[in-house]
């Protein structure tokens, strides 16, 4: 019981960092145990950000930029923090950085309609519907195989007034 309680105050002190070049090793891993891609993925990603928690890599989330259309690429949280709402903090700081990158569109790609990704404002579209930064992608049928849900969310641009 008290595991499980230490482990919930740790949740609350998750850092979302961009990951630096020791780390990918630990993040190839964890895709790996998730059965998600992991071979050269830091070949294809802008941007790779990690969540920490008590000093472990609690998940990742990476983004492509395709000249203001960003692309969530990879989202994977380790098993021992899936309760902890940590996928859905790395998805408010993807959206956050895009949004501070001047990105107009963020698009994620899911075998399953992920309820925090509509939460946060993502909207379901056809396939038809991405723009050819996207659907033009050479690995786009592994990105969106068959029955896959593709997600568009739409992201208003920071002022310089603000």
């Amino acid at each position: 019981m008290w595991r499980s309680i230490k482990r919930r105050v740790e949740a609350l002190r998750v850092l979302i960092r961009p990951a630096g070049r020791s780390e990918l090793e630990g993040v190839r891993e964890l895709l790996k145990s998730r059965g998600l891609p992991h071979e050269r993925f830091e070949k294809r990603l802008s941007h790779l950000f990690i969540a920490q928690s008590g000093g472990d890599l609690a998940g990742c989330v990476g983004l492509e930029d395709h000249g203001g259309i960003g692309l969530v690429r990879i989202l994977a949280v380790h098993p021992d923090y899936e309760d902890e709402e940590i996928d859905r903090q790395l998805i408010e700081h993807i959206i956050d950085y895009a949004r501070l990158s001047n990105m107009r569109e963020l698009y994620a790609f899911a075998d399953a309609l992920h309820p925090y990704l509509e939460e946060v404002g993502f909207k379901q579209i056809g396939p038809d519907q991405l723009p050819p930064q996207i659907r033009d992608l050479p690995d786009f049928d592994q990105l969106c195989p068959e029955g896959s849900v593709c997600l568009k969310l739409e992201i208003g641009r920071i002022s310089s007034l603000e």
